[in-house]
């Protein structure tokens, strides 16, 4: 995969030197500003959700320096910011944005009280160790109540290393500066220097029902705002329900201590589990690959760990509010 600037220098015909040069000068912006045209998508690729152990980053940004970070706590009690992190704009609609990206994460990069917030200590084929990332749906009553019918195995076609009884987490990436699904999330970038970039997330436990198929769409598309197999209240979506706040790009080369994100994001994050069934994930990974080109993205990225009370915004909404 070539990088933004590279592809730029070759459309021109410019030379080798001329490549290197604005290859470096992307490396120098990235240091000085939060957001830049020159950034590559191998890069930016690593930094936001990499499913691999992504290399140090030539120039880390100080916690004590950055904005707030993500993922945090999106539930409703929750009171962050004490510390370095301050408040800034929330972009709500993302009508007038580019959807430029879909992926998802094997556990719940953010945390709900009382939805998604079990963690698991078993191994798992994405990472080495005794600790799998992210945040699970397990003590969901709706959860609890599955049978073994509905949580046996599912002969995925498209989706790699996705499994029935796993929790995960979808993210849809919108903005100002992009210009067509399928070009990543470089590609949030492609045609400004400071985009406004919104990333909205909803968190989907996968069960073996065709009950809980989608009749019509695919998840790839958005966020849903109905839930196939619910019934009363709980079958829609409701905005009081959605948690808004100023955040970052996520990726394990980030921590809490000395490797912040530099990149501003308005997240807007659904605080309920919701079930789907296999065949529905298993669609969109189906339309990623050959609609988009997207197969990169046809499995779960790596959740970076929640970041900590001082470095999460001190504000947060619901998209009710707007």
């Amino acid at each position: 995969m070539t990088s933004i600037a590279e592809v730029t220098a070759e459309k021109r015909g410019a030379s080798n030197t001329l490549t290197k040069t604005l290859a470096a000068v992307a490396v120098g912006a990235i240091v000085g500003t939060a957001l830049t045209i020159g950034i590559s998508y191998p890069t930016l690729k690593d930094k936001w959700d990499t499913p691999t152990a992504a290399p140090a980053p030539a120039a880390k940004l100080k916690c004590a320096d950055a904005q707030p970070q993500s993922p945090r706590d999106v539930s409703p009690s929750y009171s962050a910011g004490t510390g370095v992190a301050k408040s800034v704009t929330h972009h709500a609609s993302v009508s007038t944005l580019k959807h430029v990206n879909t992926h998802y994460h094997l556990g719940a990069e953010h945390k709900s009280s009382g939805e998604y917030d079990k963690l698991h200590t078993t191994s798992r084929k994405l990472l080495s160790g005794d600790t799998e990332y992210g945040f699970y749906c397990d003590d969901v009553a709706a959860v609890s109540a599955l049978t073994s019918a509905q949580k046996a195995a599912y002969d995925f076609q498209y989706c790699k290393e996705t499994e029935v009884g796993k929790t995960y987490e979808l993210h849809y990436v919108y903005s100002s500066g992009g210009k067509a699904m399928g070009d990543g999330l470089g590609g949030a970038f492609a045609v400004q220097n400071n985009p406004t970039v919104v990333v909205r997330g909803q968190v989907f436990h996968i069960v073996n029902d065709a009950a809980y198929d989608l009749p019509s769409g695919n998840l790839m598309d958005g966020m849903l705002q109905s839930f196939p197999g619910t019934t009363g209240a709980a079958a829609s979506l409701n905005l009081n329900d959605v948690t808004v706040y100023s955040g970052s790009t996520t990726g394990r080369s980030y921590n809490n201590v000395d490797s912040c994100s530099p990149y501003q994001i308005t997240w807007q994050v659904d605080q309920k589990c919701r079930l789907i069934s296999a065949k529905s994930f298993d669609d969109m990974c189906k339309k990623m690959k050959y609609d988009y080109g997207m197969s990169a993205d046809a499995h779960p990225h790596q959740s970076r760990d929640l970041v900590s009370n001082v470095l999460s915004s001190n504000t947060q909404t619901t998209l009710s509010a707007y």
